[in-house]
């Protein structure tokens, strides 16, 4: 089995990757080390503090069997189950501005997260997704629910947009 972790910077995708790969006894995949390793970006763009990648360079790579990939890029992945991690905007905000990101990037990742942006990506790549809320609970507990998940095929229904649309107009 192949599992991709995703979601907007900040959800929790290393430590409840990290903690997945205990419990499933999987080998993990920090995609974001991988694309620097193999020069798999087209640029750094220095304003951002971001490498920029192309996905259909993410969408070539092969990943073998029993390995979780964890990364905002990780969608691309041919996979057999993807994980997208969401946040409140609220507790994603700080947890980015505790990362001493600036406010222009926080907010663009605010936006991305509450117009489901990651979600809507996952979903034209892959069959099976499913929504994991990290915002009130620990690493552990959202892998064990990520463990539950896969075998029900049950899914949270994350929708942020009506509840946190203020945060888009600020």
């Amino acid at each position: 089995m192949i599992i991709t972790i995703t979601g907007t910077p900040g959800t929790g995708k290393t430590t409840v990757a990290e903690e997945l790969s205990i419990i499933m006894k999987m080998k993990i995949v920090h995609l974001n080390e991988l694309i620097k390793k193999e020069k798999l970006y087209e640029r750094y763009d220095r304003k951002y503090k971001s490498y920029e990648v192309d996905p259909k360079k993410i969408k070539k790579i092969k990943i073998e069997d029993g390995t979780i990939v964890e990364g905002h890029l990780s969608h691309f992945i041919k996979s057999d189950v993807c994980i997208v991690l969401r946040c409140a905007p609220d507790v994603l905000k700080k947890r980015l501005k505790k990362k001493r990101w600036s406010t222009k990037k926080i907010y663009e990742n605010l936006a991305a997260e509450i117009l489901d942006i990651i979600e809507v990506e996952a979903e034209e790549q892959n069959k099976n997704v499913l929504q994991i809320d990290t915002t009130k609970t620990t690493p552990k507990s959202c892998a064990n629910k990520i463990k539950r998940y896969i075998k029900t095929g049950k899914s949270d229904n994350v929708k942020w947009l009506i509840k946190f649309e203020k945060y888009l107009i600020e």
